[in-house]
């Protein structure tokens, strides 16, 4: 435990490590740091003689200043033989008690807009203003249900405006999560409204049905006459499987040209520490057509506004909605995930192998991380295979079949 006074400069100097640790500030209070990072106020006592810890809110939301002001209701309380929630629901009550859901958006905007984009900023003010506040601002924070939130969302849905109904869910999880963070609220009446939204409970997942399906998804995407780095990130999605996240957030610098390798990062594929993506011919001439240079900087798949902000999935999701003019069945990304799945398995490609390409666990973390070239040469035959198979579709010549696509009888060689 790390004692004495605290001050601003000695808090932002606490970094999390391997365990949790305590910062004192004497008195019975310390700063509890996690290995996340995040740091939680705690006020350790004796009553009746038994030990008790009880939490006085989340650093920096309640500063410094106001957590010795907690402290200090908490040691009257005790002095008065009462329990120091009681001191702890006092001071709060100053704060927060009975404060409307306005005050609580408001105090979460102003915590949250730090080093965000003013055009991000304006899109979530417009979002409190317009979908949120109307209809609960006027509300007692504390009083509102997770009845009176699905009222709010359903009614969203019910315009057909399911895009705006998913944001304005994230945004009321984030605004009741920091209520409850910063000690204003006991519970999140939001925590389960994922799983009772409408639009997600009764919606069949996007999926590709058959080949003539997946071929004419691909002619649409060839015939595409949106942004040029949408066009080619829908072409190079099919290409490479990876998640959607792993896609938009892809970088120049993750991208070996020697060696035809994608290296994307555990902060995308949280279950391994690297995932190696095959590179085929097709795959290197998009990227070539998006930086021939072979730059290190920047979004591969950029948004229009600069090589600093990727685009994102609603745009290619958005884009891949149009095929629904040809009778085609809306997919997603992520559906070439799984078609990519499916067929290379009839065409008599091992599981690992298919999986090691898809970014699946095989074994623990360790295993993972030692093996983050599981398979690679005999991946490199099958993403070429899967290319071949996925052009002939879209070409004048006669398509392959995927029956004819099979993996190579000869034995490759083992990594």
């Amino acid at each position: 435990m790390i004692t004495g006074k605290l001050t601003d400069t000695v808090i932002s100097q606490l970094v999390g490590r391997s365990k949790i640790y305590k910062a004192s500030d004497g008195d019975g209070m310390s700063l509890v740091v996690h290995p996340n990072g995040r740091k939680w106020w705690r006020f350790d006592f004796k009553h009746h003689k038994k030990r008790n810890s009880i939490s006085l809110g989340v650093y920096p939301d309640i500063t410094l200043s106001i957590a010795r002001e907690k402290r200090v209701a908490c040691l009257k309380a005790l002095a008065a033989g009462v329990h120091p929630t009681i001191g702890r629901d006092n001071i709060l009550h100053n704060f927060c008690e009975n404060q409307s859901f306005q005050n609580l958006a408001e105090s979460w905007f102003s915590s949250w807009k730090k080093n965000k984009t003013e055009a991000h900023m304006l899109k979530i003010r417009n979002r409190l203003s317009d979908d949120i506040l109307p209809w609960l601002g006027n509300q007692i924070a504390r009083d509102i249900k997770e009845k009176t939130l699905l009222d709010v969302i359903r009614d969203i849905e019910i315009s057909n405006s399911i895009d705006k109904a998913h944001r304005v869910r994230q945004t009321l999880n984030q605004i009741f999560k920091y209520g409850v963070d910063i000690g204003m609220l006991d519970m999140d009446p939001s925590k389960h409204l994922r799983h009772k939204q409408l639009s997600l409970v009764n919606a069949r997942y996007p999926r590709i049905a058959s080949s003539n399906h997946l071929k004419q998804i691909m002619i649409e995407i060839m015939n595409y006459r949106g942004h040029r780095n949408c066009k080619l990130a829908l072409q190079f999605a099919p290409l490479v499987f990876v998640r959607p996240a792993a896609l938009l957030n892809g970088k120049w610098n993750e991208i070996s040209w020697k060696e035809k390798l994608w290296l994307v990062p555990d902060n995308i594929n949280t279950k391994q520490s690297l995932h190696a993506v095959p590179l085929c011919d097709k795959a290197l001439e998009i990227l070539t057509k998006l930086n021939p240079q072979h730059l290190k900087k920047g979004y591969i798949f950029h948004s229009h506004s600069g090589t600093n902000i990727p685009l994102s999935a609603n745009t290619l999701n958005h884009a891949l909605a149009k095929t629904v003019s040809n009778g085609v069945e809306r997919v997603t990304v992520t559906s070439f995930r799984n078609v990519a799945e499916t067929y290379l398995k009839e065409m008599g490609w091992d599981d690992r192998t298919i999986g090691a390409q898809l970014g699946k666990s095989f074994g623990g973390y360790t295993h993972q991380k030692q093996n983050w070239q599981l398979n690679l040469n005999e991946r490199r035959s099958m993403m070429t295979v899967w290319a071949d198979y996925l052009e002939s579709l879209t070409s004048s010549a006669d398509q392959i079949s995927m029956y004819a696509a099979v993996r190579p009888k000869t034995k490759l060689q083992t990594d």
